[in-house]
């Protein structure tokens, strides 16, 4: 159980939820999506257990206060709720709710992104500790 408390495990699986999070959306082949969603839902699987053991990476920092401390956490918790809903309804749902939640999940890493990119910018120094 210590390799998923590790803090290097938990952004080796933040980034590979990521690559598999484009892969499926990516891949041409059903055959392919459907794998890259199998891994994603492992990948996710893995960061979520790891969250429940170490607890979450993200934290806002000295730095936040006010709004951006209030957004820093729903963004990344947010984050951990919609790639747990996207993983479980890729192997228990259909398609249709499936895609929907890629989509949503994707637009929600687009906006953690954004955010995190902005925190850098501030001296946030926020890249160094999801860096595996």
């Amino acid at each position: 159980m210590e390799f998923l408390k590790s803090r290097k495990t938990g952004a080796l699986l933040h980034w590979a939820s990521g690559v598999l999070l484009l892969g499926m959306l990516a891949a041409a082949d059903p055959g392919m999506r459907a794998g890259a969603a199998w891994l994603f839902a492992l990948a996710a699987a893995l960061w979520l257990a790891r969250t429940a053991l170490a607890g979450p990476m993200a934290h806002p920092g000295a730095g936040l206060s006010g709004a951006a401390r209030t957004a820093h956490l729903v963004i990344h918790r947010g984050m951990l709720a919609l790639v747990g809903a996207t993983a479980l309804a890729g192997i228990l749902a259909g398609p249709a709710l499936h895609g929907r939640l890629v989509y949503a999940t994707l637009a929600a890493a687009v906006l953690h992104v954004a955010f995190n990119l902005w925190r850098e910018a501030s001296g946030g120094k926020v890249l160094r500790r999801m860096i595996p």
